[in-house]
């Protein structure tokens, strides 16, 4: 099988999932969800709050996606990934200094990484 036919395969099993209820509802609703979220983030929180909403809807369309393609097995790290991203989240609401270590923490790799 050539690269072009896993591909064209993939996209086969996503447009016949599309077909389904159970399918697209729950992205429905998820999709919903995001955008109710992103319409009612105040405007005067930090930053890094509205990037962390868009990296867990991008990880729940690249899930879903993977999903509908069947691939299941490979939505789980993405889907652990948003879930993380959410427990960060929650984490530097709670305290704000531990924003300021987990940032400290990434500024020390990088300087390490850079040597």
């Amino acid at each position: 099988m050539t690269f072009q036919d896993y591909i064209n395969v993939q996209r086969g099993k996503l447009e016949q999932a599309l077909k389904f209820q159970w399918y697209i509802s729950p992205c429905s609703l998820m999709h919903e969800l995001y955008k109710a979220s992103s319409d009612a983030t105040p405007s005067n929180i930090p930053d890094i709050f509205g990037k962390f909403l868009l990296i867990c809807h991008k990880s729940y369309l690249a899930a879903a996606t993977l999903i509908g393609q069947a691939q299941p097995d490979d939505a789980a790290p993405i889907t652990r990934r948003a879930i993380e991203v959410v427990k960060l989240a929650d984490a530097i609401k709670t305290s704000p200094d531990f924003a300021l270590k987990w940032t400290d923490y990434e500024k020390r790799l990088a300087r390490w990484q850079a040597r």
